[in-house]
């Protein structure tokens, strides 16, 4: 349990959340918090995430960031204050480090009934240790902590890859549409895209933008088969800002210009 330093405070909230405008419940926390929320819904702001809610998740945040949310309804919570230098802000979510592994995921993650009820055993557990007198509760009380970081770290490794296969999805769908970028559609589906985009190259082998430009480029040789639009046309209609890119984008992909490969291969 290296990089896991004294737990601050373990505690269980239990109320009616009113509905409040975004950023009228805003803090900053001196320690890292893990935190499980049941609550009917709103919007939860974790450090540059901010995300709809709708239901139990399980939360990590870095000591230092801003949580800022306006959910409402009913919430049943629990939150543990720790320190300690296994966790640690990173660009788009928080940055988990244990045994000379590290590895980055959103700070919010969606979890079941199951995992939620998995999730409250344990801080039950942790709470009930922490209270304990002698070493064998405090190190309990650690070894309970670190199964609490690993249940975050494993529900949202599966819901990254939900994501990603999602993420994938809106990509094929929408690779023509110059009008949406590829953060707009990764915050669709609640997630930063430098994150997302990592988790792409990881499961697919190459970056979100290399697939819409090979897609791109496959909707571009269709059009030039099909015959009957002007190379202005076949550009604007696959998401390429001008022609003059469009060529450049074209030979450098397919080896040959637009009007070359139309010769060879076009109707």
């Amino acid at each position: 349990m290296s990089g896991l330093g004294p737990i601050r405070f373990v505690t269980r909230s239990r109320h009616h959340l009113r509905r409040v405008d975004r950023g009228a419940r805003s803090f900053r926390h001196d320690s890292h918090i893990i935190a499980l929320h049941r609550v009917e819904g709103g919007h939860a702001g974790l450090g540059d995430e901010y995300v709809a809610v709708d239901g139990p998740f399980l939360a990590l945040l870095p000591a230092g960031e801003q949580d800022i949310n306006d959910m409402h309804g009913r919430d049943d919570a629990w939150w543990c204050a720790f320190e300690g230098t296994a966790v640690a802000a990173a660009a788009g979510g928080a940055c988990l480090a244990f045994a000379g592994m590290t590895q980055v995921q959103p700070r919010l993650h969606r979890v079941s009934a199951v995992q939620a009820r998995r999730a409250e055993t344990l801080f039950h557990e942790l709470r009930s240790a922490l209270a304990a007198d002698g070493l064998d509760g405090q190190l309990t009380a650690q070894a309970r902590l670190a199964d609490l970081l690993a249940l975050w770290l494993a529900t949202g490794t599966r819901e990254a890859d939900d994501a990603v296969t999602r993420f994938r999805t809106l990509i094929e769908e929408r690779a023509c549409d110059p009008a949406c970028s590829l953060e707009a559609l990764a915050g669709s589906l609640g997630r930063h895209a430098d994150t997302l985009g990592a988790a792409f190259r990881r499961r697919y082998g190459c970056t979100p933008v290399a697939c819409r430009t090979r897609l791109r480029i496959h909707r571009a040789q269709e059009l030039l088969s099909a015959g009957g639009s002007g190379l202005a046309q076949v550009a604007e209609a696959c998401g390429f800002p001008d022609p003059g890119y469009f060529c450049r984008v074209f030979r450098r992909h397919v080896g040959d210009t637009p009007g070359g490969w139309t010769r060879r291969f076009g109707g």
